[in-house]
Order: C-alpha cells, then sequence, then structure tokens
C-alpha cells in the first residue's frame, strides 16, 4: 500500500465499486487480481479516482470487422477520452 498524496480524491471500496459499475465482490475480486493501486488512508484501503478512470479505461474494448492485416480473433484496444 502507497502512502495518499494530499489534494488528490479517493473512494473506499464501495465507493469504487459503484463507480466503475460493479459489485463490491467484483471489485474486490478485480483489485486483487488486477492489481488497482490502493492507498493507506486511516484504517481501510482508498482508491484514488484517477487510478480506476485509468483501470476502466484499460478495459474497455472495440470490436471490428476484419480487414486486411486485423485478425477477427483478437479485439482492438483502443485508449478513450477521459470522462469528464
Amino acid at each position: 500500500m502507497e502512502l495518499a498524496d494530499i489534494g488528490e480524491e479517493f473512494y473506499n471500496a464501495l465507493q469504487a465499486a459503484t463507480f466503475l459499475e460493479i459489485s463490491k465482490s467484483t471489485f474486490n475480486r478485480i483489485r486483487i487480481s488486477k492489481g488497482i493501486p490502493e492507498y493507506s488512508i486511516g484504517k481501510h484501503p482508498k482508491f484514488k479516482v484517477e487510478d480506476l478512470i485509468d483501470f476502466r479505461e484499460s478495459q474497455r474494448r472495440v470490436h471490428v470487422v476484419p480487414t486486411a492485416g486485423i485478425s477477427a480473433s483478437e479485439p482492438l484496444r483502443i485508449k478513450l477520452p477521459r470522462k469528464k
């Protein structure tokens, strides 16, 4: 766990799960397996909103119709602009 920087926005596990639109148990499974960074603030770990946004964007997939040089068996990952 890392120490938190003052002035950044953090969520607890329930808030982070709600932000990602998943259940808290699913969030806990994902944070352990995918390594979502957590920060030490008080008794329970907190999650930086910026890290949650980065995670959400990294999970978006776009499926395309195959054309020359693109395999249909693998989804194409693209970086989408962040939500404001």
